[in-house]
């Protein structure tokens, strides 16, 4: 596939969405540092500048702002987990050995249903198995159940997508968005708002139509929002799973005119995610503040995770793609 990119016009990107940040923000920041250094997750100084760069302590305190303490420092764990996992998978010669990503992920499932950690574990067996003790003594075991579900779900995508790129197989826009709702770690980060607002929502409720809608629109704004910061990047490597460039060779377009698009279809879905909660059904005077409670968690995804793009250097890149935003 050959790309073509071009110095862009900068479209914006809509967010209606009040900006929040946890007040444990500051304390949060040499917990999690001290709890990566234990896991010796900043085993040498690549991956220190980019746990430096990443700032994921302001990421989840934006994406969780009204967390309690023990709670917000399991998320941000999670968080700082499933960024150093992913980068593996795709910078490391896992990206090009599926069979062998899939033997790890076998393992990390064992270790999050409870198998005990071995010493040729690698250290993010360790940190997974700690995060696990530390999401059951905080959660009910349904959820948890749940959660662990969604992991699975996720590792089997991205086995799936490394697959795909191992055989130069190049997916139609319509085939990738929906593998990218499955790669991109995003339902477990929805699932632990749950968990950080201590919500109990009933699986009828959890599954119903209109707050799984919600739930994928919320991926998808997400999702899509870390591919128009990250094609530079994405470029620059030749990862091709990306909506912008899979959108400009699937129409033979200009750069510009995909990232317009790709801008284009993330606003869309933040209006009907919006039109969407104003047509939620009564789910009776107690559930229904718990679904805005739910909801509102989805809200503050959206909205930090695209302030978090302005302060961090995890995608930067010498030429890295700045986009404004519309309130």
């Amino acid at each position: 596939m050959v790309i073509s990119m071009e110095k862009i016009n900068q479209p914006a990107l809509y967010c209606p969405f009040p900006y929040k940040v946890n007040k444990y923000i500051d304390v949060l920041e040499d917990e999690t540092f001290e709890w990566a250094k234990r896991f010796n997750i900043l085993a040498n100084a690549s991956y220190y500048q980019r746990f430096l760069k990443a700032r994921f302590c302001l990421l989840s305190s934006s994406a969780y702002p009204s967390s309690e303490l023990e709670e917000l420092k399991i998320a941000t764990n999670w968080l700082i987990w499933t960024f150093f996992w992913d980068d593996q998978c795709d910078l490391s010669h896992l990206s090009e050995r599926p069979e062998l990503l899939k033997t790890h992920n076998t393992r990390l499932l064992q270790i999050l249903n409870g198998a005990e950690t071995e010493s040729d574990d690698i250290p993010l067996a360790y940190a997974l198995s700690d995060l696990r003790s530390r999401f059951l003594q905080n959660s009910n075991n349904q959820w948890f159940h749940r959660f662990v579900q969604t992991v699975e779900h996720t590792f089997n995508a991205v086995e799936k997508q490394l697959t795909y790129q191992k055989e130069g197989t190049i997916p139609s826009v319509e085939t990738y968005i929906k593998l990218r709702r499955s790669t991109s770690y995003v339902y477990t980060l929805i699932e632990i708002i749950e968990f950080c607002e201590q919500i109990t929502l009933p699986e009828e409720i959890h599954q119903h139509i209109m707050i799984q809608s919600l739930r994928r629109m919320a991926n998808n704004i997400l999702s899509w929002t870390n591919d128009i910061f990250s094609v530079y990047k994405e470029i620059k490597v030749g990862d091709i799973y990306n909506i912008v460039i899979l959108t400009q060779h699937e129409q033979q377009i200009s750069f510009q005119e995909a990232i317009n698009y790709a801008v284009k279809l993330c606003n869309q879905e933040v209006q009907e995610f919006i039109d969407l909660t104003e047509r939620l059904p009564d789910f009776g005077k107690e559930m229904n503040a718990e679904v805005e409670r739910y909801i509102s968690g989805m809200r503050s995804w959206i909205r930090g995770h695209l302030d978090w793009y302005s302060s961090t250097g995890h995608y930067q890149t010498a030429e890295m793609l700045t986009i404004p935003f519309t309130k």
